[in-house]
Formats: C-alpha cells, structure tokens, sequence
C-alpha cells in the first residue's frame, strides 16, 4: 500500500529527473518514515505500546542516522509522505530529538 503510493507520488523533491543515488537515497528515507510508523510503540495489542515514537540521531544505527538527517534537512519534501503514513510530530523534525506520533490512530488499523 504505501510503495503503490511513492511509486505514484514519489517525486516529493519535484524533480524532472534524478539520478538513481538520489533516487536511492529518498527512498531510504521513505522507508525509514514507514519503520517508524509500523514500530511496535504504535501498536496498542503490544505490551509496550506508548503512543508515540522518541528517536533522534543518537538512538540510530549508523545508517538510519544518516538517512534521518537527510529527511531532516529536506523535511518539507517528506511532510505528504509523512502525512499519507499517518504520521506528525510533536514539536517538528529534528536532528537531536523527534517525536512522532499518529495523526489518527484509526487510519491504518
């Protein structure tokens, strides 16, 4: 459901054309906004269900910190991904600290 989406919808940088590591790289980024979503902190028949997700670079492998920067410095380009996931944060995407939580939970149950 949500690749039929970015496949439609992919080109939130609005580009005519990218290279295929830009390519790569916004999809990393999709994919990590879709991690987040499916996160065991969101699911309420979990044991550890919160509600809402705490991440920020330092809570990150490696690799998802980098991707996490790059949806941070282009984050108006992930808001419609982030919103179609049912997705928002708190106080906005940032680097050292994010909040994420649903916008309604009823959207993908």
């Amino acid at each position: 459901m949500y690749f039929s989406f970015i496949i439609n919808h992919i080109n939130p940088f609005k580009k005519r054309s990218m290279s295929k590591a830009e390519f790569v790289q916004i999809m990393k980024g999709v994919i990590l906004l879709i991690d987040f979503r499916n996160d065991y902190q969101f699911d309420e028949e979990n044991e550890d269900y919160l509600g809402f997700l705490n991440t920020g670079v330092d809570l990150l492998s490696d690799e998802d910190a980098e991707t996490f920067r790059f949806i941070v410095r282009n984050q108006d380009q992930y808001l419609e991904v982030m919103e179609k996931l049912g997705l928002t944060t708190e106080w906005g995407l940032n680097e050292e600290e994010t909040v994420f939580r649903l916008i309604d939970e009823k959207v993908f149950s």
